[in-house]
């Protein structure tokens, strides 16, 4: 299994979903991709997160050697 090489502590987040009319939101999706509807409406979502002290996975007795 892979170590992670980057981990974070996640301390505060908030999520929040509009539902948007397709045609706004049409000419902004990139090419190769698609809009997906849930009740024939599309939504746009924002996420915010406080991501405070990111730091390495690695440890130093993870790479040491001696």
């Amino acid at each position: 299994m892979l170590k992670p090489f980057l981990t974070a502590n996640w301390r505060y987040r908030a999520m929040l979903n509009f539902a948007v009319d397709s045609k706004i939101l049409a000419p902004h999706v990139p090419a190769g991709t698609q809009l997906d509807f849930h009740n024939d409406k599309t939504y746009l979502g924002a996420l915010y997160s406080d991501r405070s002290r990111p730091t390495s996975a690695r440890r130093k007795s993870d790479t040491d050697t001696t």
